[in-house]
C-alpha cells in the first residue's frame, strides 16, 4: 500500500474518532447542564428554596439619627424589641404541602455580598412603655438580631399549611454603631411529611378564608397538592355555616329562632348547640371543652362563623374563682413578667375558639398563649406548630346570659339588620345617622397626646369614604382641621352621643367600667336605644369579662349594637404619631380602616386588623401577643354597619378595538351584589354584566358618562356616576421590537447543540 494512502487512511480514521469523542462529550455536557437546570428548578418535595433581598429599603440620616425607610407594599415591617435598633424586616408567607408536619419546620439561611454601613449618627431606638427596657448593648462584633432569618410561625389557615418567615437583611453591631447589610439571603426551609395528618378533604373543597388571603412566595410549588382528588371522600355531615353555642334556657327563646331565620334567609345553614349537651358543668377547663367540640366538627361541617351567647368570665387556674356559662380562655401572653400584676400578664380571649389548629400550650406548662420574647429569653408557645394566629373561624359574642337581656338584645339586632333592607343609600333617608362617626381621643402620656389618631382617621378614612366625623380632643392641640369639641367632660361626650352616630371610637386609658375621662358604665342607660352604635374601644380593660357590669357589656345592654373591647391591659407605643408605628393605637386604626373604608362585617374587621398588626409585629411576639388576644368582639360576627356603597369611583382608560375589562366593586350591605345600569349608556362595544364586569371592545373613541347601581341580597341599593374614556392608538410604522437578550447560561445548551451539528456535517467531495 502506498505510504501516502496509508497515512490518509490513518488520518481519516483518527479524525472520525475525534469527531465521535467530541460528539459524546458534547452530549454528556448537555445532559449535565439540563440535569443541573432541572435540579435547580425542582427543589425536593420536603424543602422550599427562596431568596430575599433588601430591595426598596434605604437608610437616611437626619438630625444625627439614622432612620430606615421601607416600601409601603406590606411586605416589610420593623423589628419591635424594646430598647433595640429599629431595623427593616422582610416578611414572607411560605406555602407548605397539606401533609407537612408543622413541628418539624426548620430554616437555614445564607447571606451573600455583605457590606458594612457606618451611619453618621446612631441607629434609631424604639422604647415600648411599661417594658422598662434600657437601650440594648452588645459585645463588639456581635450582630443583632442574632440570625439572618427565622420562622416566626408555622401553622394552618383553614386548608393551607404555611410558615411565616422573617428575614433580617440588616443587622447591627450595637457596640460599634455599624450596620451590616446582605445584598441577598438564601433560604432553605425543610420539613417532614405525614400522610396521616393531611388536611381534611372538606377543607380542600372550600376556598373561604376568615381574613385576607396571604400572598405565598411559592404558591405554585405545592398548588397541585391542594386540589381535590378525582373521587374525594367527603364527610357526610350536613353543612353548618354559622354555629351558635349557648345555654338551654336561651336556646328556646323565640327571638333566637327569629335571628336564626334571618341568617337562613340569606343562604346560611345555622345550627344551635347547647353547652349542656357536650360539656360537664360546672368544672374547670370549660373553654377547652368548647374548643374540643369545635375541633371535632368544624372540618366536616365546613363551619365559618361562631356566635357565643353567655357570660365570658374565664377560669383562672391560679385562683378559686367564678366561671362564666360560656367562658373565654384565660391566656398568659406575658408570663415572663413574673413581678407584674395579673392584668398585665393575662389576656382572656375568644381568639382561642377561632384558631383551632394552633397548639396554645406548645411548651406544656399549663399556661396558654405565652408569647415569644428574646429580651427575656422566653420561647413560650409561639413556636413552629404552636400558636399560629391563623384562625379557622370568625367569632363574636353576646356577653350575658339573662334570658330577658338576651331577648332584648336579639330583638334590637334583628331590627338593626332589617332596617336597611330595600334601603336606598344613594339618597338622604332615615338611616343617615349610620354615616356619622364620633371620635374621642385623650392623651396617654405627655409624649403621646393621641390626637393624631383622630387626625389620620379624619383625613385617611372618613373624608375619603363619605362619612361625617365629629372629633373631640381633651386639649386644644392647634391642629388643622380643628377638633369640634375641646376640653370635654364625660357629660359632654354623653350629650354629643345623643345626636346619633353609626360608629363611636375612643382612644384613651381604660379601666374595667370606664374609658378614663371619656365615658363611664353608668352613663350607658342614657344612650339612644333606637339608633345603636358600633363602638370601637381603643383602651385597656373595658371589656373585663370577670365583671358582668364592665363597660363593654353595659354598652351592649343599652346603646351599642356591637363593641370591640379589651379584656385586660393593652400596650401602646410612646410618642405614637402615625399608623404602623406599633401598639394598641395601630390596632384601633386598623379596625377603623376595615369597618369604615372596607365596610367589612365585624368578625372580619377584627380579624383583618389582627392580621395586619400581627404581620407588622414579629408574629405577635412580646406585648403584641397581648394586644392580639385581649381585643374581643361583643356582637354578631356577621353584623355590619350596613352602609352600602359603590367603591369604584373611576374607570381605567380603554382603547378602540382592543379588549377591555374592569370589575366594579361595592362594599357594605349583604353579599351577593347585583349590578345594573341606572341611567345613561355604556360605550358601544362594552357590556355591563350583573356581576359588575364591564367588558368588550370599545367600538370608537370618545367619552361616556353613565350611572351604575348595585343591589345587595336584602334589596338595599347604591349608585355611582362613572366616566369612561376610550382612546385610539397612533401607530408608528417605523417602530421596532426589542427582544430581551437571553442569559449566557440559557444559551450554552444551544451553543453545544450547534457544535454537535457542526461535527456531524459531511464535507463536500
Amino acid at each position: 500500500m502506498n505510504l501516502s494512502i496509508y497515512r490518509s487512511v490513518l488520518l481519516a480514521y483518527g479524525e472520525g474518532l475525534v469527531k465521535k469523542a467530541a460528539f459524546l462529550l458534547c452530549v454528556m455536557a448537555m445532559c449535565l447542564l439540563f440535569a443541573s437546570a432541572a435540579t435547580r428548578a425542582q427543589p425536593a418535595s420536603d424543602e422550599v428554596l427562596l431568596t430575599a433581598t433588601p430591595d426598596g429599603t434605604r437608610l437616611e440620616v437626619s438630625d444625627g439619627t439614622a432612620h430606615f425607610h421601607i416600601p409601603g407594599d406590606g411586605s416589610w415591617s420593623f423589628t419591635w424589641q424594646p430598647g433595640c435598633p429599629r431595623l427593616p424586616v422582610r416578611k414572607m408567607w411560605v406555602l407548605l404541602p397539606p401533609d407537612a408536619v408543622l413541628e418539624s419546620v426548620a430554616l437555614a439561611s445564607t447571606p451573600a455580598s455583605l457590606s458594612r454601613l457606618a451611619p453618621d449618627g446612631s441607629v434609631e431606638l424604639t422604647q415600648v412603655p411599661g417594658c422598662e427596657a434600657e437601650a440594648a448593648t452588645g459585645a463588639p462584633g456581635e450582630l443583632w438580631p442574632d440570625c439572618w432569618a427565622r420562622v416566626a410561625a408555622a401553622g394552618q389557615l383553614r386548608k393551607h399549611r404555611y410558615a411565616l418567615v422573617e428575614v433580617y437583611p440588616y443587622r447591627c453591631d450595637i457596640a460599634a454603631g455599624t450596620v451590616t447589610v446582605a445584598q441577598s439571603v438564601s433560604l432553605k426551609l425543610t420539613f417532614s411529611r405525614d400522610g396521616a395528618s393531611k388536611v381534611h378533604a372538606n377543607l380542600l373543597a372550600q376556598d373561604w378564608l376568615p381574613g385576607r388571603s396571604p400572598g405565598f412566595a411559592n404558591s405554585s410549588q405545592f398548588e397541585s397538592e391542594y386540589r381535590l382528588p378525582e373521587n374525594p371522600v367527603l364527610a357526610a355531615d350536613p353543612p353548618v355555616d354559622y354555629l351558635i353555642i349557648t345555654t338551654e334556657a336561651i336556646a328556646f327563646l323565640p327571638e333566637l329562632g327569629q335571628f336564626v331565620g334571618l341568617k337562613e334567609s340569606r343562604g346560611l345553614s345555622v345550627s344551635v348547640a347547647t353547652i349542656e349537651s357536650f360539656t360537664t358543668l360546672p368544672g374547670p377547663d370549660l373553654a377547652d371543652q368548647i374548643r374540643d367540640y369545635l375541633k371535632a366538627n368544624y372540618e366536616s361541617w365546613g363551619l365559618k362563623y361562631l356566635l357565643l351567647i353567655g357570660t365570658p368570665d374565664p377560669d383562672d387556674p391560679d385562683y378559686s374563682d367564678t366561671v362564666g356559662t360560656v367562658p373565654m380562655k384565660l391566656c398568659f401572653p406575658q408570663s415572663y413578667w413574673t413581678d407584674k400584676p395579673p392584668n398585665e400578664v393575662q389576656a382572656a380571649t375568644d381568639y382561642y375558639f377561632a384558631d383551632l389548629t394552633g397548639n396554645w400550650d406548645a411548651d406544656g406548662d399549663g399556661k396558654y398563649g405565652e408569647a415569644f420574647s428574646t429580651q427575656w429569653e422566653h420561647t413560650g408557645d409561639l413556636v413552629a406548630g404552636g400558636i399560629d394566629y391563623a384562625p379557622e373561624l370568625l367569632v363574636g359574642r353576646i356577653p350575658f346570659c339573662d334570658v330577658t337581656e338576651v331577648a332584648g338584645f336579639l330583638a334590637r339586632l334583628i331590627a338593626y339588620e332589617t332596617a336597611s333592607h330595600n334601603y336606598d343609600w344613594s339618597s338622604p333617608g332615615a338611616l343617615d345617622w349610620r354615616n356619622k362617626v364620633f371620635c374621642v381621643t385623650h392623651k396617654l402620656d405627655d409624649d403621646t397626646p393621641a390626637y393624631q389618631f383622630s387626625q389620620y382617621l379624619h383625613g385617611s378614612l372618613t373624608d375619603q369614604c363619605g362619612y361625617n366625623i365629629f372629633v373631640a380632643h381633651d386639649e386644644d392641640y392647634g391642629v388643622t382641621p380643628p377638633a369640634d369639641l375641646v376640653g370635654y367632660s364625660t357629660a359632654d361626650i354623653e350629650n354629643e352621643w345623643q345626636n346619633r352616630y353609626g360608629v363611636v371610637l375612643w382612644a384613651c386609658h381604660g379601666k374595667e367600667r370606664r374609658a378614663v375621662d371619656v365615658f363611664n358604665y353608668d352613663q350607658c342607660p342614657a344612650l339612644p336605644a333606637d339608633t345603636p352604635s358600633i363602638v370601637l374601644q381603643v383602651c385597656c380593660l373595658s371589656g373585663y369579662p370577670d365583671w358582668s357590669d364592665n363597660l363593654g357589656s353595659e354598652l351592649m345592654r343599652n346603646g351599642a349594637i356591637a363593641t370591640v373591647c379589651a379584656s385586660r391591659t393593652t400596650w401602646y407605643v410612646s410618642n405614637w404619631k402615625e399608623p404602623r408605628q406599633g401598639g394598641t393605637l395601630d390596632m384601633g386604626y386598623f379596625m377603623a380602616e376595615e369597618l369604615l373604608c372596607r365596610r367589612h362585617p365585624l368578625g372580619r374587621v377584627l380579624q383583618n386588623a389582627r392580621d395586619t398588626y400581627c404581620y407588622l409585629s414579629q408574629g405577635g411576639a412580646g406585648y403584641h401577643g397581648a394586644n392580639l388576644m385581649a381585643y374581643n368582639l361583643y356582637g354578631d360576627p356577621l353584623g355590619c354597619l350596613g352602609v352600602l356603597r359603590v367603591r369604584t369611583a373611576g374607570l381605567p382608560v380603554g382603547w378602540k378595538g382592543e379588549n377591555y375589562f374592569a370589575g366594579l366593586e361595592a362594599a357594605g350591605g349583604v353579599e351577593p351584589y347585583t349590578w345594573s345600569l341606572l341611567s345613561g349608556q355604556v360605550p358601544p362595544g362594552l357590556v355591563l354584566g350583573t356581576t359588575g364586569a364591564l367588558h368588550g371592545k370599545p367600538a370608537c373613541k370618545g367619552i361616556w358618562t353613565f350611572t351604575v347601581e348595585v343591589t345587595d341580597a336584602t334589596g338595599a341599593r347604591s349608585s355611582m356616576e362613572l366616566t369612561f374614556h376610550a382612546k385610539e392608538r397612533t401607530r408608528n410604522i417605523f417602530g421596532c421590537t426589542i427582544t430581551p437578550a437571553a442569559s449566557a447560561s440559557s444559551l450554552l445548551p444551544l451553543g453545544l447543540l450547534l457544535l454537535v451539528l457542526a461535527f456531524r456535517r459531511r464535507r463536500r467531495a
